[in-house]
């Protein structure tokens, strides 16, 4: 199987969403999250979670 570094089956149309810490679709994301279908979109959704100052 093609499996990126996070595991994910990129084949099947999964990407590392670095926010959510799991492989998703695209498409389904959007959908399930309300937001357009676009890279740009994705891309911003799933940026990683900033750490917060102790």
């Amino acid at each position: 199987m093609d499996r990126n570094m996070h595991g994910c089956i990129v084949s099947a149309g999964y990407r590392w969403c670095a926010y959510l810490e799991k492989c998703v679709r695209p498409w389904e994301l959007a959908k399930e999250r309300g937001f357009n279908q676009e890279k740009q979109a994705f891309e911003k959704f799933c940026q990683p979670k900033k750490k917060e100052k102790q």
